[in-house]
């Protein structure tokens, strides 16, 4: 990985090229850019120094969902051990410690601490408040997201990221306790003291199911109809799954040298970390050692 000096406005900045390859690469040309990485939130405060007129949402979850939608789906993170929940809750703390004193210290006009749960169960009061923190005009659009999906000008989305199979649904609240009945009863008998960042959050410790409040009749319906047409929606979601695992065998299969062959591996190990990159046809540390970018490339133009 190498870096270039590039110009912004009037500052010269420093960034490798697999963050403007991201930045160019996540739909077609807009007058705001979004990059949407979790993980970037640590150093919120590092890249509104790059970016002066960057403005942050920081989506806050259920720790307990988290862990268990992470875990449940097989999602690699560096540090965190998918046969542990205990561990996997110490770090989602230390994690969102982080990214909540970075968003404390940028202040409410820069970053917008969100919660997912107000956004599912009342997503036009969430999304006006969104929408005018980023001084964008309100476009009734943001509610129907599922009608824009792959569409030009719509919602982008990548065929190997985990939770497409679930994007691809209307606003619903068929996640909001899928964790409940999961997780060890000494995880959750230890649940205040392991991940103090719950109550901190504002959410209940010791609540299984917790109360997260009554959804607004929009998300009412869609979640009815998501159950009425049952069949309809699961065969949807496998045929993304099972073409997301097709591409992964495809891509996997492709002659190499044993030590492409180490590679691949790693890449299977943490294919959800490097998916978007592989989309994006990025992969710049992966690129810097034996994967060939014109196989990249090709499973990019398979998507």
């Amino acid at each position: 990985m190498y870096d270039r000096l590039f110009l912004f406005g009037q500052r010269f900045v420093g960034l490798t090229p697999c963050t403007l390859e991201i930045i160019a690469r996540h739909g077609e040309p807009a007058y705001r850019l979004c990059n949407k990485d979790p993980f970037s939130l640590r150093s919120s405060v590092y890249l509104h120094s790059l970016f002066p007129n960057a403005k942050f949402v920081l989506m806050l979850r259920d720790g307990r969902a988290v862990v268990h939608s992470i875990i449940s789906r097989k999602v690699t993170i560096t540090g965190m051990d998918l046969h542990d929940y205990r561990q996997c809750l110490r770090r989602w703390t230390a994690a969102v410690q982080a990214m909540y004193n970075q968003c404390h210290l940028l202040g409410p006009r820069i970053c917008l601490p969100v919660h997912y749960e107000r956004l599912v169960l009342h997503p036009e009061p969430t999304m006006r408040m969104v929408l005018s923190f980023l001084d964008i005009p309100w476009n009734n659009s943001v509610l129907h997201h599922e009608l824009l999906v792959g569409k030009q000008g719509g919602v982008s989305l990548s065929i190997l990221e985990r939770s497409t199979d679930q994007v691809i649904k209307p606003i619903n609240t068929e996640a909001l306790t899928k964790w409940v009945g999961h997780i060890p009863e000494d995880v959750v008998r230890d649940m205040p003291s392991l991940a103090p960042m719950l109550t901190a959050l504002g959410y209940d410790p010791r609540a299984n199911p917790p109360n997260y409040g009554k959804p607004d009749s929009l998300v009412i319906k869609n979640t009815f109809d998501l159950k009425v047409n049952k069949k309809l929606w699961e065969a949807r979601e496998r045929q993304v799954v099972e073409k997301r695992e097709s591409i992964w065998r495809s891509w996997l299969q492709k002659p190499r040298t044993k030590v492409e062959h180490a590679t691949s591996a790693a890449v299977l190990e943490n294919s959800t970390q490097v998916a978007t990159e592989i989309a994006q046809g990025t992969m710049t540390g992966l690129l810097s050692t034996t994967v060939n970018e014109s196989d990249i490339d090709h499973t990019v133009r398979r998507i």
